[in-house]
């Protein structure tokens, strides 16, 4: 694996300060004590003891502040940068990130130290400030590698996928066998939507790296993006038996199942995944969805409460729990229902639509045209949307705009169940 794609704090930030410490054994004067804390800083960070670490760099650094240890301040600036790298390594990012500020004001010339910075900032969040430092390195240094593969994980962040792809690119043209980078570029690929592209960085990272569990988990989605649903169930049980405990894979594996139409494994899927997580919203959607598909409505509609319960904002909860008390014959629950949805999401063209069914199944053609109209607003497509519209209009007497709506139906998708039975005994041509 290429070092740059590797913990920077844990490999390639300590080989670069190598040179550095032995400068700093002739710039600070000799001092014995100072170079001894120097010295044992480095091998506390060898030993892994960075909390140690850091206590004897803050010793050098403390009594450097009267500005006599050093001969100029970039030697002093190695030092801090040396406390922020272990600071990093304890996870203790804010800290890291006040030293490297502290060291590329000490030594504004420094890249190495202004490379830290943005990789501290990239992994607390702080996407625009890493990718300030970022540009300002490649800026001085040119294409260097390590730096665009860590442009190109921020970009991606920020959801700029092609940019990433480019990136990455460069990057991985110096290193082409490096596992990390080919996953993060099939990350990519899978934002854009470029599936087959990320199936081929994931597999070319997973034969580099066959434990790499994360690329397994990936490449399981972008084969369900493709409907491949037999090779993501393989990729999902893959990550599983690294990962028993994942409630992700479990549910993943549990849509990939009911893609292929396995109701009942993606059923016992998705209740793997709410045992090991039990407020996990999606895969109590998701079982709600499989149990709706199995008529077992009772039990979709305790999934769906479970998930408005957790998220009253969940517009598609309170949908789906409308179109379960509407097949159990509870008119006015699903009118509430599908209000709910409406008012939560107003472009909410499917819940429109249920709507329209409910009105119109109690013979309520006016607000069911009021709603149909609404759907197919939002949704020019929506084939079936027309139908219905089509029958309300042509029960409320309104021959011609039933007409003109079964033909629009028709033209959108001359399969509807019913549609061309329709217009035969209406004599619609």
């Amino acid at each position: 694996m290429a070092r740059w794609v590797t913990s920077i704090w844990l490999v390639v930030a300590w080989l670069l300060l190598v040179v550095g410490s032995v400068a700093l054994l002739v710039g600070c004067g000799g001092d014995e004590e100072i170079l001894a804390r120097i010295q044992s800083g480095d091998q506390a960070v060898d030993q892994g003891d960075f909390q140690q670490a850091v206590a004897h760099y803050s010793v050098v650094i403390d009594k450097a502040r009267d500005g006599t240890l050093f001969d100029n301040d970039a030697e002093l600036a190695l030092v801090v940068q040396k406390r922020g790298q272990a600071h990093a390594a304890r996870g203790e990012y804010p800290s890291a990130i006040e030293d490297f500020s502290f060291a590329v004001r000490l030594d504004p010339d420094n890249m190495d130290i202004l490379f830290d910075r943005g990789v501290a900032y990239r992994t607390v969040g702080q996407l625009d400030e890493a990718l300030s430092d970022f540009n300002r390195v490649l800026e001085v240094q040119g294409n260097e590698p390590r730096v665009l593969y860590q442009r190109g994980v921020v970009l991606l962040a920020q959801d700029r996928a092609e940019e990433a792809i480019a990136d990455l690119n460069m990057a991985l043209s110096v290193a082409p066998g490096d596992a990390q980078a080919l996953y993060q570029r099939g990350r990519a690929f899978l934002t854009a939507g470029r599936y087959q592209d990320a199936i081929q960085d994931f597999s070319a990272s997973i034969r580099l790296d066959p434990n790499h569990a994360d690329a397994f988990m990936q490449r399981g989605i972008a084969y369900a993006e493709t409907r491949s649903y037999d090779e993501a169930i393989q990729d999902f049980s893959t990550v599983i038996r690294f990962r028993p405990n994942s409630p992700e894979a479990f549910n993943l594996r549990g849509q990939a199942n009911a893609g292929k139409g396995l109701l009942t494994p993606a059923v016992e899927d998705y209740t793997a995944a709410i045992q090991l997580e039990p407020e996990y919203v999606e895969a109590l959607y998701n079982r709600g969805l499989a149990y709706t598909e199995k008529t077992f409505y009772d039990r979709a509609k305790d999934d769906y409460t479970a998930v408005i319960e957790q998220r009253p904002d969940h517009a598609r909860a309170y949908n789906q729990r409308g179109l379960v008390n509407a097949y159990k014959g509870l008119a006015d629950q699903a009118v509430t229902d599908y209000t709910t949805a409406i008012r939560l999401q107003p472009d909410f063209a499917i819940a429109y639509h249920n709507r329209g069914n409910v009105y119109s199944n109690q013979s309520d053609y006016t607000q069911a045209i009021a709603d149909y109209s609404r759907a197919v607003e939002l949704d020019p497509d929506n084939a079936i949307a027309f139908f219905d519209r089509g029958n309300a209009y042509y029960f409320q007497g309104d021959r011609e705009r039933a007409v003109q709506d079964y033909k629009w139906a028709f033209a959108l998708d001359p399969t509807i169940p019913g549609i061309q039975e329709t217009m035969r005994q209406l004599g619609i041509n």
